[in-house]
């Protein structure tokens, strides 16, 4: 697992992650430095952290040991920032009827929540990235 995030120019930032729980706590350490690097205020950076928290760990989840996912962020044409994760599973994510006492389930209703527009697209050779672009810093919970 790649623990140093890679900054590929001012604004592009990326990292390597093994499908293992800690990749999550690493994915949202990077999002914190990448959107405060970049000046984003408080709310932006806290929401980049929850909905890069959400799709790496579905990332994780759907991966096996030995398989990739890689985390890309960047300031979108928008201004805004985007998030991107990449893995090799080739099944898309969806939104769940979670129950009111279900453990899981609501990630992908974060992501909707926090997000201006998010989805989901087949790469070549199998796999998947999903990317969420942020809303402006007008969203809390």
């Amino acid at each position: 697992m790649t623990a140093t995030p890679q900054f590929d120019d001012a604004f592009i930032f990326t990292l390597a992650l093994s499908p293992v729980l800690e990749a999550c706590l690493l994915a949202r350490q990077a999002a914190e430095e990448a959107l405060t690097l970049w000046d984003f205020d408080a709310q932006t950076v806290y929401n980049g952290k929850l909905v890069v928290n959400e799709l790496v760990t579905n990332a994780v989840r759907a991966s096996s040991a030995g398989q990739r996912i890689f985390l890309r962020i960047f300031i979108g044409d928008s201004g805004l920032p985007t998030i991107e994760v990449w893995d090799e599973v080739d099944e898309k994510p969806t939104k769940r009827d979670a129950g009111p006492l279900a453990e899981g389930g609501r990630g992908v209703f974060l992501v909707e929540h926090f997000t201006q527009r998010w989805g989901s697209s087949s790469t070549a050779g199998g796999g998947k990235v999903v990317w969420a672009e942020l809303e402006p810093a007008t969203t809390s919970l």
